[in-house]
């Protein structure tokens, strides 16, 4: 999708892009909330018109068709109705033991998306217009991606891989940019952090 920026001709690298997009949402339901949002940000990259658009709704349904005929002609559709019933699924956040981990896990990703994010909004305007959709795509998708986590804890174990995709790209930004006490200091918080993190992890 980030090679379609700007191009004209884009129809076959976003049909590509929402093949797999259609298989991620197979494996996790919960991120078909962002596909409208994927569509936005290819106009936002300006390569969004009639024929890419076509090309891209029609490379999502590809895998999500062949999945709905496959569920259907062996199980009768009840693998289907737990999907639906996963994308539409809220539970908020509840304290028990056993979500304990990726509470945690949750909180300290946030806090370092929200570290990241706001340094990569506060010099948005020193970057090139290309660098700065990018980032952009990337707060706002990361962002979806920690409430629909927040919004049901028992599928924020699927979503976290997702979370620590945009959160690893807007850190490393952060890192490469800000060579100073302040980012050192909260590197080495967060290093610091981590190992009560993996104990918790590793007694429940």
């Amino acid at each position: 999708m980030f090679n379609s920026f700007q191009k004209e001709w884009s129809a076959g690298l976003l049909f590509h892009a929402f093949i797999f997009w259609g298989i991620g949402c197979i494996l996790v339901p919960k991120i078909v909330w962002i596909v409208p949002y994927l569509l936005y940000s290819c106009y936002i990259f300006k390569s969004l018109n009639i024929r890419s658009f076509v090309a891209s709704i029609f490379g999502f349904s590809i895998p999500i068709g062949v999945y709905v005929v496959y569920e259907l002609w062996n199980s009768q559709g009840g693998e289907i109705a737990t999907k639906i019933a996963d994308i539409t699924k809220t539970e908020g956040i509840y304290f028990d033991n056993s979500q304990l981990p990726i509470i945690v896990m949750l909180i300290y990703s946030f806090i370092i998306f929200m570290v990241s994010a706001a340094h990569s909004m506060l010099h948005s305007m020193d970057e090139k217009m290309q660098t700065r959709c990018y980032l952009q795509f990337f707060i706002v998708t990361t962002t979806l991606l920690f409430i629909l986590a927040f919004s049901c804890i028992s599928s924020s174990v699927q979503l976290l891989p997702f979370i620590q995709i945009g959160n690893g790209l807007l850190y490393g930004h952060f890192s490469t940019l800000t060579r100073n006490k302040w980012s050192n200091l909260f590197f080495i918080c967060m290093l610091v952090f981590i190992i009560p993190v993996f104990i918790i992890n590793l007694l429940y």
